[in-house]
Parts: structure tokens; C-alpha cells; sequence
């Protein structure tokens, strides 16, 4: 019997040990101070709890939010409006000049989008006067549905 309680009594020491070393180094990252020559201790700030890295890509001069909806409006007529052109798809992909433009609508299209979004958020989700998600994703299903993947 005394051998069960130095047994137990051994395992509950070595938890203790176990979360006083876990939560006793979560304490000290919190706590850091730097010893600076001439032994002064200074605390340095915790770090912070996230950090939202924002790149805004200015390739658009959007001064509203109308205009990220007028120039994605633009960019998916213009590369329909090219597509239409064909009657198939492999005509349309044997012209390296229309499938290079439509490319480039693409492209165009996708930066005005993350833009616009970095710009005005949540906004962008929201129906607005000028156009709304479900008019640019009618566009979209459109050139899917003839080959345009976007």
C-alpha cells in the first residue's frame, strides 16, 4: 500500500514539474526585459496578436466605388464581346490575338477586383446604385459557359 502512494505521490510531482516549466515559459515569453549595457532592464512590448498585411495594388485610379464596379462591368462586356465573336470555342482558341486580349481583360479584371475590394471592403458585397455582385457574376457565368474561365 505504501508503494501506491509513493507511486502516486511521484507522478503528481512530476505534473506539477510538467505545468509549473510549461506555464512558467509561457510567463516568461509575456515578461521579456533586455539587459542593455550598464545593466539596465528594459520590458519589451508583447508582440502583436495579428497582424493584417495589406498591399494595395494601385493600377486603377478608383475614386469611388462606382468605378470598380463601371471598369469590372467594362472588362467582362469587352472579353464577351471578343468571344462572340467566334462561333466555337477552338475557333476562338486557334486566334492568338483574341485569346491574348481576353487574357489580358482577365488579368485586368482580377487586379481592379482585389483592389476595389482592399479599398472599400465590405462594401463591395453590398448591393449598390451602380451594380451589385450578382450582375458581375451573371457576366462571369456567361464566359464560363463559353470557355472564359475567370
Amino acid at each position: 500500500m505504501s508503494n501506491k502512494i509513493k507511486l502516486i505521490a511521484l507522478f503528481s510531482a512530476i505534473l506539477l514539474f510538467i505545468f509549473y516549466t510549461i506555464f512558467s515559459e509561457r510567463l516568461d515569453l509575456n515578461n521579456k526585459e533586455v539587459t542593455l549595457p550598464h545593466n539596465k532592464e528594459v520590458a519589451l512590448p508583447s508582440p502583436p496578436k495579428f497582424v493584417k498585411e495589406k498591399t494595395i495594388n494601385n493600377t486603377f485610379t478608383i475614386n469611388n466605388i462606382c468605378d470598380c464596379y463601371d471598369k469590372a462591368f467594362d472588362f467582362l462586356d469587352k472579353a464577351i464581346e471578343i468571344r462572340n465573336g467566334f462561333k466555337t470555342f477552338e475557333e476562338f482558341s486557334k486566334n492568338n490575338k483574341s485569346v491574348k486580349e481576353i487574357d489580358s481583360y482577365k488579368k485586368n479584371y482580377q487586379n481592379l477586383q482585389l483592389q476595389c475590394v482592399e479599398k472599400y471592403q465590405r462594401q463591395m458585397f453590398m448591393d449598390q446604385p451602380c451594380g451589385t455582385q450578382d450582375e458581375l457574376m451573371k457576366r462571369r457565368t456567361k464566359l464560363n459557359q463559353m470557355g472564359i474561365k475567370i
